[in-house]
C-alpha cells in the first residue's frame, strides 16, 4: 500500500484500515497499531506547529504562511507562502 504523505493521505489510510477491519480483512491488533502510528504522526505535526508558533512569536509576529495541505515531512519555513522541499545537498568530505 502506497501512502500519500499528506493529511488527506493519512485520513485515507485510516479509513481504508477501518473498512478492512469491518470487512474482516484486518484484525483489531493491526488496526490499533495503525491508529497508534497515525497518532504519533499527528503529535509530530502538532509539535512542528507549536514550534513555528513559538518562533513566530519570538520574531515579533512573523507567521508561517502556508496554504492548502502540507506534505508530511516537508520543511516548512517561516515567511514563505508554500512548503519548501528539503535541501538534499550532500556535505563535502
Amino acid at each position: 500500500m502506497s501512502l500519500n504523505r499528506t493529511s488527506a493521505g493519512l485520513r485515507d489510510a485510516l479509513f481504508d484500515e477501518w473498512e478492512a477491519l469491518r470487512d474482516g480483512d484486518s484484525n483489531p491488533a493491526r488496526a490499533r497499531s495503525i491508529a497508534m502510528l497515525a497518532n504519533s504522526v499527528l503529535q509530530s505535526v502538532q509539535t512542528d506547529i507549536e514550534y513555528h508558533k513559538y518562533v513566530s512569536d519570538v520574531r515579533k509576529g512573523e507567521a508561517v504562511a502556508a496554504s492548502g495541505m502540507i506534505e508530511l515531512g516537508s520543511d516548512v519555513r517561516l515567511g514563505t507562502s508554500k512548503p519548501q522541499a528539503p535541501d538534499n545537498k550532500k556535505e563535502s568530505e
